[in-house]
């Protein structure tokens, strides 16, 4: 029997889109819930958990001919043109591709990181709204000054959170939040199976892993000693192979 991760993970993307469409039919301000605070959360939660574990570091795998990755373009398009989006990062991490197109799979870690490293990635505005209680815009923010502290890079963008009028039509338009929370939902949701890493993981492996886990948690003797030495993120050959073994 086979562990799928990505299938798990596929229909968690699933559940919070399903979600988010509920809150959103049901929510009366201040009364049946808050949206906003809802998409936020779904945000966090598809870029920190399914990023993380479909991601390599720099990139993620995704479908490019995808409505929804069409969309994410458009959308950093969008944020360039109205100088709500700065990026002094290179090559892989650009906000833009050497073709001159929008970085999709780069914008998203930089979201990722946004919310999961720095201390201070994620602002809201504004802060004080009164009896309203209703930011307007959330700012996010990666840099990679631990790393790299005598020529820090900074990643920012700011993200409209209530729906807006287009000056230009007089429509009323999707926020980014909402438009960022659709398509990466439907981005992972929705894998081609040409994306999908053929390595899954067996059951028997995965339960092993747990109770690895367990045993560190009831403080077992050699319980750490002996996940650093089975585990493959944290094995000797894996760090070798990083470049970070000594």
């Amino acid at each position: 029997m086979m562990y799928d991760i990505e299938s798990f993970l596929e229909e968690f993307a699933k559940r919070i889109k399903t979600n988010s469409v509920i809150i959103d039919e049901r929510c009366e301000p201040g009364k049946n819930g808050y949206e906003i605070t809802q998409r936020i959360a779904s945000l966090t939660a598809l870029l920190v958990v399914c990023v993380k574990k479909y991601g390599h570091r720099e990139e993620v795998e995704v479908d490019s001919n995808s409505c929804a990755f069409r969309d994410l373009e458009d959308l950093i398009k969008e944020l360039i043109a109205d100088n709500r989006i700065f990026s002094d990062y290179k090559d892989s991490s650009a906000l833009l591709l050497p073709n001159g197109e929008p970085n999709v799979t780069g914008f998203l870690i930089h979201l990722r990181n946004s919310l999961a490293h720095a201390d201070t990635g994620l602002n809201f505005f504004p802060i004080d709204t009164g009896d309203l209680h209703e930011i307007t815009h959330i700012y996010l923010r990666d840099t990679d000054i631990a790393l790299n502290q005598f020529a820090p890079h900074v990643f920012c963008a700011k993200l409209r959170v209530l729906p807006y009028e287009d000056q230009n039509s007089g429509k009323i338009l999707l926020d980014d939040l909402s438009r960022l929370t659709e398509d990466i939902g439907s981005l992972f949701a929705n894998r081609e199976k040409s994306l999908r890493c053929p390595n899954k993981t067996l059951s028997k492996e995965y339960i092993k892993e747990i109770k690895l886990l367990d045993s560190i948690l009831s403080q077992e003797s050699n319980a750490v000693k002996n996940y650093y030495c089975s585990s493959p993120y944290l094995s000797k050959g894996f760090w070798k192979k990083a470049g970070r073994a000594k």
